[in-house]
């Protein structure tokens, strides 16, 4: 469970491991994941484990697996399959997806006792299909059978599945073998485990193929106090019995219960002479073995360290840092179980839930990376620096930032969307902290403006006043930008996912709809001429053009998405820009004006086939005023409709990818129905056979030649199509075949 070396010496008990999974003979401190984990799976129940780095997780799966295996009601056939050895780098090609499927459905085989033989002849035998389709077909008709009984997949370290774009689609198998339990029996017999370290928002690009909803969530917490009692009989012999229970106290004090660093601690403490038993004696070798500085002593307090420097889906590295820097400053945080930033902490091992509260995960890591540590960090943010010395100073006015300063920050955090709750709350309080001096300063100058007025001095006041009321539309803008960019961000957000899903699915969609158009002529080419053409021919080859129209019309509809969400970035920075402009660079007050380039708020956002999606009416400009203080400020008026058009946009690019889907592989496979129909027993001739009888693979043979010539050996088809013909009439002695000697050892 750790990659760090132990200490050296003889005193060091074999059976404290530290270091991956546990060997046979080790000490294994079972917690409640155990029998949970074991009671669902041999009920048929699919369960996740998604815990952070070195807990135990290979080692509760190893141990689960023997459980199952030898249970008295007769055990049941356990798979355990490592991602990591299926490899990460794949291609977005169907040839190297189909690859990943396969050796992933030989690792299940090889679990099963079964030969390469069984996975290459049913994967050949379904030559056409897609590489997931063939895998699920693998499911039902190899695996399932030969395991006979109840089986029990573990699919270990998915979290190398976020380097896979298609990683949705395997996911998405799992869940539709799960739905067809109800009318496919035998599937009931399949449970599957999914364990890793990821968050399972990260591993699911979209909510259709989600698993985990249907599977149960198995929460991996550390060690409890009574939990670690059961390393007592370990110590045994090795330290007088009134050290036992104060030196698992000390042990706990510092780990709370993290496997890998309690039973390395407890391993040194056992090595020490005398053996320290309380946590002041302890704290030289915590020193020793988790040093504060440097981090590179051990890999669990590097690898911690780099993940709170990253950024994660929907958790910007600011946030992260700010929210573990009052961890661990001591601040107590409700836990919220949907809080993005709080799962990201949690599942990289720097925090953990403790009596309802978000608390750094132990003392440990409070001491190796405590609030000076990710203070360091955040200081690179100027914005950051400034709202902590107004947080330390009770966020009293007198911290605040004069105007000139202010201005410099306001441009810093101009158009950001990584700011984090105190910067947010600074930059409000600052902001409507230089209104009230204005206006304060307005209020004071009455006696001065009488003085001025019977000076001749009016021009000057008005100039003063119209200052005064641009103060207060910059507060007005920012309260006004903090409020509605929320929801237009998070919806762009959401337009920005389906484009890049819509365009995976269109290269999918253009590759098939070429690939049907190939074959469509194909059949076209080498129908005899005396044949007459197949009633099934006309209607696939309006499908191919229907195919081929809707493709185009998704491209469009993708196209016209992305220039609109593109407007709307630039409409929302613009806005934001406007809103935070220091005072001597913002525009007199009045409504905002439209902003050009943007999508179309007022009729709804054009679609490719020329139909319109419904769209709120443009809310009509303000009446104008001689009155500064009626007009409203200027800030995001047209934000809801922004995020109606992105909505509008989204709903189009789903509906129409879903239109989409399997239709291309349907028409595929009718096509080469077709051609072996139709086309192909017209080139046979209609006298009997005298060489060999019939050979069903010479069909299949002549099939996979011609499409190679017409598709991918445009130079040497007319040889590879007459090679086909002369398989299809199985003549082994014709002369065609002299320049190819492989195919003709395929024909004998």
């Amino acid at each position: 469970m750790s990659d760090a070396a132990p200490p050296a010496g003889d005193a060091l008990p074999p059976d404290l491991y530290a270091g991956g999974a546990l060997p046979p003979g080790a000490l294994y401190i079972a917690r409640a994941a155990d029998d949970q984990l074991f009671e669902a799976l041999a009920a048929g129940q699919h369960c996740h484990v998604l815990a952070p780095r070195q807990v135990g997780k290979t080692s509760l799966r190893i141990r689960t697996r023997r459980r199952l295996e030898t249970a008295p009601d007769g055990g049941r056939r356990c798979v355990s399959v490592d991602f990591t050895a299926l490899g990460t780098e794949v291609a977005d090609s169907d040839e190297a997806q189909d690859r990943w499927y396969l050796t992933l459905a030989a690792e299940m085989a090889r679990g099963l006792g079964l030969g390469l033989t069984a996975v290459s002849s049913h994967w050949r035998a379904l030559d056409g299909l897609r590489g997931v389709d063939r895998y699920t077909r693998f499911i039902r008709d190899v695996f399932l059978p030969a395991a006979e009984g109840p089986v029990v997949v573990f699919f270990d370290e998915i979290n190398t599945l976020l380097r896979l774009r298609f990683r949705g689609e395997w996911l998405g198998a799992l869940r539709a073998l799960h739905n067809e339990r109800a009318a496919e029996p035998a599937l009931a017999r399949l449970t599957f485990c999914l364990i890793g370290f990821a968050r399972a928002e990260d591993l699911v690009p979209d909510i259709v193929n989600n698993p985990f909803d249907i599977t149960r969530m198995i929460a991996l917490e550390d060690f409890t106090r009574a939990e670690l009692d059961q390393a007592a009989p370990a110590l045994r012999g090795r330290l007088p019995p009134a050290l036992e229970a104060p030196l698992l106290d000390a042990v706990h004090h510092w780990t709370s219960g993290h496997p890998l660093m309690t039973l390395a601690l407890l391993r040194e403490a056992l090595a020490t002479a005398p053996t320290p038993g309380s946590p002041e004696a302890l704290a030289p070798l915590v020193e020793r073995l988790f040093p504060r500085a440097g981090l590179q002593a051990h890999p669990l307090l590097t690898a911690a360290g780099a993940w709170l420097q990253a950024d994660w889906a929907q958790a910007p590295m600011a946030r992260t840092q700010a929210l573990y820097a009052r961890l661990a400053a001591g601040e107590r945080v409700p836990a919220r179980a949907g809080d993005p930033v709080q799962g990201a902490l949690r599942i990289g091992g720097l925090a953990a839930v403790r009596d309802g509260a978000l608390a750094v995960r132990n003392a440990v890591f409070a001491r190796a990376l405590d609030v000076d540590w990710v203070s360091e960090l955040l200081a690179r943010r100027p914005l950051h620096d400034a709202a902590t010395t107004w947080d330390r100073a009770g966020r009293s006015p007198a911290a605040l930032p004069g105007h000139r300063a202010l201005a410099e920050l306001s441009d810093w955090a101009a158009g950001r969307s990584d700011l984090t709750e105190l910067e947010t709350a600074f930059l409000r309080a600052a902001h409507a902290a230089r209104q009230r001096r204005v206006v304060t300063t307005v209020i004071g100058g009455a006696v001065v403006l009488l003085a001025l007025v019977a000076a001749g001095g009016l021009s000057a006041i008005v100039v003063f006043q119209r200052d005064a009321e641009r103060q207060a539309a910059v507060a007005e803008n920012l309260r006004a930008v903090t409020r509605d960019t929320r929801a237009a961000d998070e919806a762009v957000i959401r337009l920005m996912t389906t484009e890049l899903e819509t365009e995976a699915t269109l290269e999918v969609a253009q590759t098939q709809q070429a690939s049907a158009e190939r074959l469509l002529d194909l059949i076209k080419s080498t129908t005899p001429a005396d044949v007459a053409p197949s009633p099934r021919l006309a209607d696939l080859e309006a499908r191919v053009a229907d195919l081929t129209q809707r493709t185009r019309v998704l491209g469009a509809a993708l196209t016209q998405a992305r220039a609109d969400r593109e407007a709307a970035e630039r409409k929302l920075a613009d806005a934001t820009r406007k809103a935070l402009t220091p005072v001597d660079g913002i525009p007199p007050t009045g409504p905002a004006a439209p902003v050009t380039g943007g999508p179309a708020v007022t009729t709804g956002p054009a679609i490719a086939n020329g139909s319109t999606t419904p769209n709120a009416p443009a809310t009509p400009p303000p009446a104008a005023t001689s009155d500064p203080s009626a007009a409203p400020a200027p800030g995001l008026a047209d934000a809801a409709a922004i995020v109606q058009v992105a909505e509008a946009h989204n709903a189009t690019l789903r509906h129409r990818r879903d239109d989409l889907d399997g239709e291309v592989v349907d028409l595929r496979r009718s096509l080469i129905e077709t051609f072996r129909q139709d086309v192909l027993p017209a080139r046979r001739p209609t006298a009997p056979r005298v060489s060999k009888p019939e050979d069903p693979l010479a069909a299949e043979v002549c099939v996979d030649a011609l499409a190679i010539a017409r598709e991918t050996l445009e130079a040497e088809k007319r040889r590879l199509c007459a090679v086909a013909i002369c398989l299809g009439d199985r003549n082994p002695n014709d002369a065609c075949l002299a320049p190819a000697p492989t195919w003709a050892d395929v024909c004998r």
